[in-house]
């Protein structure tokens, strides 16, 4: 029996504001009338970042059903996340993600934000690139933004002053971005870590002191 192939099917990261009212997502594509879609940690109503699960199911064998997709949905609030703007940040994005290519701001204390709003549409920031921040020469803390995955290598060249990274509470950093600012330390750039009010979920090396969330009250 040759099974009917279902494809073309995807379920695509997205970001929605807080409102206090259910924000889901849903796939992209066609689908017979007797599949059944199985949504796992959609519907959110608070501020975050969730990963949502779709499966795909049906009474009979006929058809070569899609795999189990996955997407992110963050929710934000304004009132709580950082959202930057393209005066303050130059960005680059594909329509959900947003890379830092520069700052355009030599402050003492500069956070990343979490948000950038650019034209009407709010973007995640994900990374920030090769000499984004290049000679800040009175850039003294970094704070880095919740979702960040990546730091280039030479974001923070000539950042002379540049000796603390402030954690706010609840940030989640990838292992990349930890060995980063650890590289910082190594050189001896970076020589305090701020821990504020609590972490989630966290464990990592830094100055060759381990952290976990279980160490930080």
């Amino acid at each position: 029996i040759t099974k009917v192939q279902i494809s073309n099917i995807t379920l695509n990261d997205a970001v929605f504001k807080y409102n206090g009212q259910p924000h889901s997502i849903e796939i992209v594509g066609d689908l017979p009338d007797d599949v059944v879609v199985n949504y796992q940690n959609n519907e959110q109503i608070e501020p975050g970042k969730y990963k949502v699960t779709v499966s795909f199911s049906c009474s009979h064998n006929g058809y070569s059903l899609p795999s189990t997709k996955t997407a992110f949905m963050y929710i934000y609030d304004p009132n709580v996340d950082i959202v930057g703007n393209t005066s303050d940040f130059t960005i680059k994005t594909d329509g959900i993600y947003a890379w830092i290519s520069s700052c355009n701001i030599d402050e003492e204390e500069i956070a990343i934000p979490d948000y950038i709003s650019s034209d009407g549409k709010v973007f995640v920031v994900k990374t920030i690139l090769m000499n984004s921040f290049v000679d800040k020469h009175n850039l003294q803390t970094i704070i880095p933004s919740k979702y960040l995955l990546s730091v280039n290598y030479a974001a923070f060249v000539h950042c002379n002053n540049l000796n603390t990274v402030k954690l706010r509470e609840f940030t989640s950093l990838s292992n990349d971005t930890i060995s980063y600012l650890d590289e910082l330390y190594d050189r001896m750039t970076i020589k305090t870590l701020i821990i504020e009010g609590g972490l989630n979920e966290i464990t990592f090396q830094f100055g060759g002191i381990g952290f976990s969330s279980s160490d930080i009250i």
